[in-house]
């Protein structure tokens, strides 16, 4: 790598996001290792669901962390289901094509949900 690559992709390094994914010891391991004031992304399994991935999110943003839950659309069933994920605590509560690119978790369900449902 050269110089002005190296110098173009260490600011990246200074700020890096954790992603993790929703295992028994995975919140035990990110209060341990992961400072609290880095960003922590949370992926979606497609065997388990989203059930872990929102419950995770809930748990470390209860910890203080700034969580992204990995909201895969293919498993979401259906807008029922929909409506049952934004009402979660820790849901994000920017709407989708904000330029924003790390939303914030909050305690509340998000207006935009009501208006913009998966199957319009």
């Amino acid at each position: 790598m050269t110089r002005g690559k190296l110098a173009q992709v260490a600011p990246l390094l200074r700020r890096p996001r954790y992603e993790v994914f929703p295992a028994a010891s995975t919140e035990e391991a990110v209060l341990e290792w992961v400072p609290s004031d880095l960003p922590v992304t949370v992926t979606a399994s497609p065997a388990k669901g989203l059930g872990p991935t929102l419950d995770l999110t809930e748990k470390l943003a209860a910890r203080g962390y700034r969580v992204i839950p990995h909201l895969s659309a293919r498993l979401v069933r259906d807008n029922a289901h929909l409506a049952e994920i934004v009402a979660r605590p820790g849901t994000p509560t920017r709407p989708p094509g904000s330029s924003t690119a790390h939303w914030p978790c909050s305690t509340g369900s998000p207006r935009w949900a009501a208006r913009s449902p998966a199957w319009a």
